[in-house]
């Protein structure tokens, strides 16, 4: 269902792949096949850009062991792969290559927060084919199946330097929709059909002793961070486990208990020492009474004392 879907977006404008047409249906032949025969990949969103451009140029048959080729051989199944490794791998060079190769443009984008992952990535998963048209897409096909994955780095970095001037007076947002949805590809449309090509050779700072030393590069940053985030995962168990602990030894939901408890004894106490205090006032007013109920027997003794004298 979801390969019908997404089959039915692909390609609109190309006759080929209208509704109904044998377009349609190669796409969902072949997709269908892979998703049953890479079961770790399954389908994934971008694989009919990549087959659709196979199917203009041979039958399903051939167009499904080509994408065969093109995932196992060429690298390109780490795009579409769960955790997409090799689609990071290839982000971490562009952007390598990015700054090497365009300075000022590079830190303009990375002042602006627009990141390679924002742009570039379906760029590498699909071979530009969901951006260029179909006639020069195929180009690139040619190019990849020559010299690898690896060339469409080269292609990246000559797309955004012809459009780099443009890219500079624009923020944010008018950047990403540049890269996405804007007119970047509009000057190779109407160019001619090698003119991508020979921008992308013209890039002669991508060569494969650089590529391979980001990767290594990029391989020795990922352990590092793994080790990380094994040792941060190590700790938050540690803590769990010294938590659960001093649960235990404080008697857990007892110590709740004895919490609440005390809260009350606390509201007793202040109500035993307000009532205390009444008490003593009260006592202080007997005192007070009994010490003028004494004068005054005694000043009645007096009298007393006076009257027997008085009557002898």
């Amino acid at each position: 269902k979801l390969i019908r879907q997404d089959v039915a977006r692909t390609f609109p404008r190309d006759a080929f792949f209208r509704d109904g047409g044998p377009g349609q249906e190669g796409l969902y032949a072949v997709l269908r096949a892979y998703s049953l025969y890479d079961a770790d990949v399954g389908y994934c969103q971008g694989l009919a850009f990549v087959v659709g451009p196979l199917l203009l140029h041979m039958p399903d048959e051939e167009a499904f062991c080509v994408l065969v080729r093109l995932m196992a051989a060429y690298g390109l199944r780490g795009h579409f792969l769960p955790a997409m490794d090799d689609l990071h791998l290839r982000l971490f060079q562009f952007d390598h290559v990015l700054h090497a190769t365009l300075p000022r443009l590079a830190k303009h984008l990375d002042a602006q927060g627009v990141k390679p992952t924002m742009y570039a990535s379906q760029w590498l998963m699909t071979l530009f084919a969901y951006r260029l048209p179909l006639h020069l897409a195929v180009r690139l096909f040619d190019v990849v199946f020559a010299e690898g994955l690896d060339a469409l780095l080269r292609v990246a970095v000559a797309v955004l330097k012809r459009s780099q001037a443009r890219l500079l007076a624009l923020e944010f947002e008018g950047i990403v929709h540049y890269l996405n949805d804007g007119p970047l590809f509009a000057f190779y449309a109407h160019a001619a059909p090698d003119t991508l090509v020979r921008d992308a050779n013209m890039i002669t700072a991508v060569t494969p002793r650089l590529l391979q030393t980001l990767r290594r590069k990029y391989v020795e940053e990922a352990e590092r961070r793994m080790d990380e985030e094994d040792e941060m995962a190590r700790l938050r168990a540690e803590i769990e486990s010294l938590k659960r602990e001093n649960r235990q030894l404080a008697g857990g939901s007892d110590l709740d208990r004895l919490a609440q408890k005390n809260v009350q004894l606390a509201v007793r106490n202040q109500q035993l020492e307000e009532a205390l205090g009444d008490l003593e006032a009260a006592l202080v007013q007997i005192k007070v009474l009994y010490a003028e109920s004494e004068s005054e027997k005694a000043a009645l003794a007096m009298k007393l004392d006076g009257l027997r004298k008085a009557l002898t």
